[in-house]
């Protein structure tokens, strides 16, 4: 992916993502607390975003962490 003008190798697993109508939805687990849990994860899911548009050719619409321990799905910004 293209990352501030660089190209960036990214390693990880997208844990789930799916298809509505055009575009994608994108949902990463995570355990731990919930707690700051979207700043900290969020040049993962941003970089998960792009490399995701990039290979299926569709847009992320909505992206997501589901924290386990906590029960809480949080919705992450672009």
């Amino acid at each position: 992916v293209e990352q501030e003008g660089e190209r960036v190798l990214v390693q990880g697993v997208i844990d789930c993502y799916f298809e509505e109508e055009d575009h994608l939805v994108l949902v990463d687990y995570k355990t731990g607390r919930a707690e700051n849990a979207a700043e900290k994860y969020k040049v993962q899911i941003d970089l998960y975003r792009q490399a995701l548009e990039k290979a299926a050719g569709k847009k992320v619409r909505d992206a997501y962490l589901y924290m386990t321990d906590a029960g809480r799905i949080i919705k992450m910004q672009p």
